[in-house]
């Protein structure tokens, strides 16, 4: 079976309000954007059809490593 779609990729961003501000003059959707802003979530995502993009503001550095087996 081939790849049939993709679930999300993660973009980092220096200026995560001009980023946020560009994507919804396209008409995109800003998913945990108030829980961002308020400290409740260390990134926001845009919807792009079924999948996402997780962008990872300045600051944040995400780990890779999942929990263990």
């Amino acid at each position: 079976m081939g790849t049939i779609g993709i679930d999300h990729l993660a973009m980092p961003t220096a200026n995560a309000e001009k980023l946020i501000g560009f994507y919804k003059k396209l008409g995109f959707d800003i998913n945990d954007e108030a829980d961002w802003r308020n400290g409740k979530a260390n990134i926001f995502s845009i919807q792009v059809g079924e999948s996402k993009i997780n962008v990872h503001p300045e600051g944040f550095t995400a780990s890779l490593r999942g929990d263990t087996a």
